[in-house]
């Protein structure tokens, strides 16, 4: 295409040259003129020097009316070269027009010849005028802004040296520790908002539904708008403060209610059945459950509160601040300070970053250690000299319409004696575990082994069994219990290792030191051999201790083997 049309466009190359070159001249005088501007204001106006001023003022015009000439020469010769260029063309098309034969000639429209001699031969002539100032301003600009311009991007020494005088300037380290403080004071103060408000969420349903679309609300809003009216309302102080609680407080609230949404609903009611409540339900269970979603929520608002605070000192302009130097380095025209207190600004939040999401992903397995240590502590019920507990008090259960699904139990009433023992079959479906979840229900705190398998499954088959034991267990005789019932176990191996047998009976033996009056189990001895199942029952007839015991089952040898004589069938 280039050699086609370049023919066309020769005669009037010094034209193009001299275009060219006024273009380059244009864009140059046009960058050296902020170079004069900031001579002005860090010599002039710092030294109250009116006569350097005045001269460099008149510098500037020169320079302006300079850069006016060149642009119009610019102009001018772009504008010569099109209309040049385009007649060529439209005399060139012409004359091979007139080399057609009549058979070419019937081919084509007299509208489309008139398209091509006019619209398509402007459109030409438009390319060349703009080409010759946008194809040279646009590199120019961009060469001379990388090179020779450091008001605009100055170079990576520039920067290096800035940073390095304000690593090295104590008072840059008071500055930062005050803005990452009032950051981290925003962040707090969220998270803890964030937790309450999820909390209540989490149980009421209709306080859920009024405070969602308000914090969706705030997390649409930018963060220029919230910072002008917290400026309005606060003043420039604590505007920093009140803007990171404002934006991190909608992801931290979402995120802790969607934890809590998701938390294992199963295993804390075998916590809550076991006695574990209070803080130590929290560490063992709810905390654990929580904080993935906890980490994945730092990670996103922990970088936003950073810009958020930082922007809210800038715009405020509070004194002693990132914000305000920042301020002051684009005030001054002091580019290199800018990137320089930026990468400041980058490399702390990247830091804070990552120490609280090492702290938060530190504190799951140290919030869980302190809840095994602190087993036995708060349970309530009938605990008697033993490690297993003392007897309950009798058991009288009135199903009546408590279980509609079970018409089994329909009017069946329960009454277990003091120390009693009961074992309750049926087939498949029948109502076995609702009567017994029913009977716990009655007797909590108590011990119980569920139909399903309710395990730490991170933890190790120990802790599993501390976590819930009662406070005169240790983990010396916790741990014989569990080589007992299973031989050659590593206690320290995390459960999900084991197999399914092997974590049955993990379960029997945490059920058998929790503290309570009474040992539930349902369907316990599921997926053992004959020789497993035979020791565990001799392990649950030595540590019964005078508890009352309830069995659901389909094997009547499970009663036998419990010395169980006393059956109900449903």
């Amino acid at each position: 295409m280039l050699k086609k049309l370049g023919p066309y466009a020769r005669p009037y190359s010094k034209w193009i040259a001299v275009g060219v070159l006024c273009s380059a001249a244009e864009a140059i005088f046009e960058l050296l003129i902020p170079l004069v501007m900031a001579d002005i204001v860090n010599i002039g106006i710092k030294t109250a020097n009116q006569n350097y001023i005045l001269q460099k003022g008149l510098l500037m015009m020169g320079m302006a009316v300079i850069s006016l000439c060149f642009g119009l020469g610019a102009a001018a010769s772009s504008s010569v070269a099109g209309q040049g260029f385009g007649a060529e063309l439209r005399r060139a098309e012409y004359e091979h027009i007139q080399d057609f034969a009549f058979s070419n000639i019937e081919k084509f429209s007299t509208a489309s010849l008139v398209t091509r001699l006019t619209n398509d031969v402007n459109n030409m002539q438009m390319t060349l005028m703009m080409g010759m100032r946008l194809l040279v301003r646009a590199p120019v600009m961009l060469v001379a802004a990388l090179v020779a311009q450091p008001l605009i991007l100055p170079g990576p020494g520039a920067v290096a040296l800035a940073l390095l005088r304000l690593v090295c300037d104590g008072g840059t380290w008071v500055i930062l520790a005050g803005s990452g403080a009032r950051i981290l004071g925003g962040l707090v103060l969220a998270a803890v908002c964030g937790g309450v408000l999820a909390g209540i969420s989490s149980r009421l349903r209709a306080f859920a539904r009024l405070v969602a679309p308000a914090l969706s609300f705030v997390k649409a809003t930018p963060v220029a708008c919230v910072v002008v009216l917290l400026l309005i309302w606060l003043g420039s102080a604590r505007v920093s403060i009140a803007a990171v609680f404002l934006m991190a407080l909608p992801g931290v609230y979402f995120s802790l209610a969607e934890g809590l949404a998701q938390v294992n609903k199963p295993l804390e009611q075998m916590f809550r059945l076991h006695g574990v409540r209070g803080w130590r339900l929290f560490c063992a269970h709810t905390w654990r459950e929580v904080l993935p979603f906890v980490l994945s929520c730092a990670r996103a608002v922990i970088g936003m509160s950073w810009k958020a605070g930082v922007a809210a000192e800038l715009i405020g302009m509070a004194v002693g601040t990132v914000g305000e130097r920042i301020y002051q380095a684009k005030l001054l025209i002091e580019t290199a300070d800018l990137l320089a207190w930026t990468v400041l600004v980058v490399v702390a939040s990247w830091a804070c970053e990552r120490v609280l999401v090492w702290l938060l992903r530190v504190s799951g397995p140290v919030a869980w250690r302190a809840a095994v240590r602190a087993h036995g502590r708060g349970a309530r019920g009938c605990v008697g000299d033993s490690a297993g507990g003392g007897a309950a008090a009798e058991l009288a259960l009135a199903v009546g319409d408590r279980a509609p699904w079970a018409p089994a139990l329909d009017g069946l009433v329960l009454n277990v004696p003091a120390g009693g023992r009961i074992c309750v079959m049926g087939a498949s479906g029948v109502g076995k575990s609702t009567l017994l979840a029913l009977a716990a229900g009655e007797c909590a705190p108590c011990s119980m082994v569920f139909q399903d398998a309710r395990l730490v499954e991170s933890a190790s088959a120990l802790d599993n069994v501390l976590v819930c034991a009662d406070a005169r267990v240790d983990a010396s005789s916790a741990a014989t219990l569990l080589r007992l019932l299973v031989p050659g176990v590593d206690v320290d191996a995390r459960v999900a290792e084991l197999s399914g047998g092997q974590r049955r009976r993990v379960e029997i033996a945490r059920a058998l030191l929790c503290p309570g009056g009474a040992v539930i189990l349902d369907e316990p001895f599921t997926g053992l051999d004959t020789a497993a199942r035979d020791t565990c029952a001799e392990a649950v007839l030595d540590l019964l201790d005078g508890r009352m015991l309830l069995l659901a089952t389909h094997d009547a040898t499970d009663a036998q083997v419990l010395d169980i004589s006393d059956i109900i069938t449903l």
